[in-house]
């Protein structure tokens, strides 16, 4: 917050120049779709992880009708402020003729220090394919105290990442009163006046070489190979399109990715574990404390039938605070080398939750590859084809590279129709030609003996890409 919010006669300065250069400002909204309410499948066609685009657009010469210091609610006059978005064919529109059709309100530390927030709300919006629009919420919360300079209306378009607590869209609506809602997480807001910005690689990929410094096996689930002094591989992907937060500290950036968009995986020679939504963590101790890089996940699969992986961590360490600048995920192979320490830790337990182990390795290498989670083929599962103990949980992971989205999941075990489960199935959006799709739980539809499932991935463009896997509980 400035300084200039304290002196009334600047504030009325301020008010005045923004009445003078009054104009429309258009911002661009891009938001994934986090959760779907609807009970009476008024709008089946949408799920979790669909994309909703478009944008809202809002007055600067909307006067302020709260009175109240670092509060401010800009009521919008017929034709000058509203929404305009759209999803899979539905499009989500304020009645711009309405008397009010708009309200946006702008909170910049009205009740705490570093309390921010902007609320913009349509109450009165238009019809689409049937369906009535009772409400649309896009709403900004943080406590960083640096995403506003005041509670009037600007030009700026709001930065995401500086809103640490809270970024989310919502919409509701029924039809012939049957009540649905949709939830979604904003992952980019952009002046829609300007044009846009040219697409960039926002993904990389690092193998690591590791060299095992202790492990931890009563039970013997890891295998021999698995001792001190012994090599293993492992590779990470990060995704710089990430958005990161700050729930503690300004120095100490979250970077959470979505299915898809980020990846952990470490060879352990007889099986391997995995991750395909790794948390990333980086401290910037600005030298006066340590610098930290941590990748992690509790989310994980294994090719193995007799254990089961409970978290992955590779970590980058020094004491000096002297390698980074900021608190952005680092690409550079030649930085995270020169980190002081730098491991690899995972554990778990066994399928019957009853012998811990765990594995330490020290990291000898690290370079920048080409992407190798992503294959020729057109799609894959994990875990594979292979054995799975009887209480063995856990979820599968379908890859579906180069095609067109996918709409929805069928399919069958051992020959009877397995859809109604399968219609659960998580399809998260595309990301460089690869989409994965989660099924949860799939050790639930199992039999014992051989299992012979087959999974039909229907796409937008209407053909149908069959995935066949046997998994043979013992």
């Amino acid at each position: 917050m400035e300084l200039k919010k304290r002196i009334p006669l600047l504030v009325v300065a301020s008010l005045f120049s923004s009445m003078v250069l009054a104009e429309q400002v258009n911002v661009g909204v891009s938001a994934t779709v986090t959760n779907v309410y609807d009970p009476y499948s008024v709008i089946s066609d949408i799920q979790p992880g669909s994309t909703i685009g478009g944008q809202y657009h809002y007055e600067t010469s909307t006067p302020d009708s709260d009175p109240a210091f670092g509060m401010a609610h800009y009521q919008h006059a017929s034709g000058t402020g509203g929404f305009d978005l759209a999803l899979n064919g539905y499009n989500f529109t304020t009645n711009t003729q309405s008397p009010h059709p708009f309200d946006l309100y702008v909170m910049d530390e009205a009740w705490m220090p570093g309390e921010e927030g902007i609320h913009a709300m349509s109450w009165d919006n238009q019809m689409s394919s049937g369906l009535h629009i009772d409400y649309i919420n896009l709403d900004l919360y943080g406590t960083s105290g640096n995403a506003l300079s005041s509670e009037l209306l600007t030009t700026n378009i709001p930065d995401l990442q500086k809103f640490n607590m809270n970024r989310t869209l919502e919409i509701s609506g029924s039809r012939n009163g049957q009540y649905f809602s949709i939830s979604a997480q904003l992952d980019q807001l952009v002046n829609a006046n300007e044009p846009p910005i040219e697409a960039t690689a926002t993904q990389y990929t690092y193998k690591i070489t590791a060299m095992i410094d202790s492990t931890y096996d009563p039970g013997g689930h890891l295998g021999s190979t698995l001792t001190q002094g012994n090599i293993i591989n492992a590779f990470y992907t990060i995704d710089t399109a990430t958005q990161g937060e700050s729930p503690y500290t300004p120095e100490e950036v979250i970077y959470r990715h979505a299915p898809g968009t980020g990846h952990m995986k470490v060879d352990l020679g007889t099986f391997s574990v995995e991750s395909i939504s790794p948390e990333v963590i980086v401290k910037n101790g600005d030298f006066s404390q340590y610098d930290h890089i941590w990748l992690n996940s509790r989310e994980l699969t294994s090719s193995s039938s007799i254990i089961r992986p409970g978290l992955l961590d590779f970590g980058f360490h020094d004491q000096y605070g002297s390698l980074l600048t900021n608190t952005n995920m680092v690409t550079d192979p030649t930085i995270l080398s020169g980190f002081m320490t730098k491991s690899i830790y995972l554990s778990g337990t066994d399928t019957y939750n009853t012998n811990w182990w765990e594995v330490s390795a020290n990291i000898t290498s690290i370079e920048l590859v080409p992407n190798a989670f992503t294959e020729s083929v057109i799609t894959e599962v994990v875990p594979g084809t292979g054995p799975i103990h009887h209480t063995q949980r856990f979820d599968a992971a379908i890859y579906l590279h180069d095609r067109a989205p996918v709409m929805a999941v069928s399919g069958s075990i051992n020959g009877y129709d397995a859809s109604y489960p399968l219609q659960n199935c998580q399809i998260h959006p595309e990301m460089n030609n690869t989409q994965p799709i989660i099924c949860h739980y799939m050790n639930y539809f199992l039999m014992p003996g051989e299992n012979n499932v087959q999974l039909q991935l229907h796409l937008m463009d209407q053909t149908t890409e069959t995935v066949e896997v046997i998994w043979t509980v013992d």
